[in-house]
């Protein structure tokens, strides 16, 4: 069975910006994997750091009715703030332990169909991400906390596996949103090299 998938794009505001780029990206990617788009949600002239996001919400609310199997999106800022969103994900109950694939916009992941991937060109690489704890605090208002999620930076020519979800040639290391306020157990803190 093939996997289904939402389509979720945003632009922050109407003048001089189109989704149309991003849904026919998004469209042909799913097209060459074999996936059934089983719903696109746009929101036009929202921005990623608002609360409220019509088409989001309405996607939000269609995942817990198990309308789609994943999410794609263009840019990894078109799903709004990476911890946020999984905190949300296993708050709503969608997920114990969502994953998460983040990728620089100079960077790309190839994967073949056994799900070995390797990372290739000139960017920061990409990120994986999994929670492992539920979030302490994940409501509207109120700074996150949420703890140790297992991340992993694969740079350029680093393979990962997103089967097994384990990697070789990049570094593993957790990141916490402590009352809203995002840590690393790495050197000098940093989430981004």
């Amino acid at each position: 069975m093939s996997q289904r998938i939402a389509i979720y794009a945003r632009v922050s505001t109407l003048h001089n910006q189109n989704p149309e780029m991003q849904l026919a990206e998004l469209r042909e990617y799913a097209q060459r994997r074999g996936w059934v788009i089983a719903a696109e949600y746009v929101d036009l002239g929202v921005s990623g750091a608002r609360e409220w996001r019509p088409e989001f919400n309405r996607m939000m609310a269609d995942a817990h009715a198990r309308a789609f199997d994943a999410i794609a999106c263009w840019k990894l800022d078109r799903m709004g703030r990476s911890l946020g969103f999984l905190a949300r994900i296993v708050q709503d109950g969608w997920s114990r332990t969502p994953r998460e694939i983040a990728i620089d916009e100079k960077s790309a992941l190839l994967v073949e169909a056994s799900g070995r991937a390797k990372v290739v060109g000139t960017g920061l690489g990409v990120y994986f991400l999994q929670v492992t704890d539920a979030p302490e605090v994940c409501k509207p208002g109120q700074p996150l906390t949420l703890r140790n999620v297992a991340a992993y930076r694969a740079p350029t020519g680093a393979g990962f596996d997103v089967r097994s979800w384990s990697g070789d040639g990049g570094e593993a290391f957790s990141i916490s949103a402590e009352a809203g306020q995002i840590r690393t157990r790495r050197a000098g803190n940093a989430v981004y090299q």
